[in-house]
């Protein structure tokens, strides 16, 4: 009996020290850092599209996540800016195959795309 109330008084005290421990932050220090940007992309065409950018964006160094409406047409990122911005994230795109705001797609990539991605206007 004396070794199980040694044990409950030694667990109380631990439980003690831990809810008094306000040493750790609040919130994480790199999450002044993050920031959240949408980025136009008009010529996706279906979800196929929305595969290959959401993985070409999470795949970038700084990415945390990346949403994409197919029916907005837009591309919502959740980045570490000291790691990345949005030109570089508009290139990621474009290198994928898709126009990204003002940044035109790269032809080369556009050309490896399934038929589906593909405009009929090019």
């Amino acid at each position: 009996m004396k070794i199980i109330t040694t044990v409950v008084a030694l667990m109380f005290a631990a439980s003690l020290g831990a809810a008094q421990d306000k040493t750790a932050p609040a919130v994480p220090a790199a999450t002044k850092d993050l920031a959240v940007t949408t980025i136009s992309v008009p010529t996706i065409q279906c979800n196929m599209c929305v595969k290959t950018i959401t993985k070409a964006l999470t795949a970038t160094d700084g990415v945390g996540s990346a949403e994409v409406d197919l029916k907005k047409k837009t591309t919502t990122v959740t980045y570490d800016s000291t790691k990345t911005d949005l030109k570089k994230l508009e290139q990621v795109i474009a290198g994928a195959g898709y126009d990204a705001n003002n940044t035109k797609r790269d032809m080369k990539a556009y050309e490896k795309l399934s038929p589906c991605c593909k405009m009929d206007d090019k």
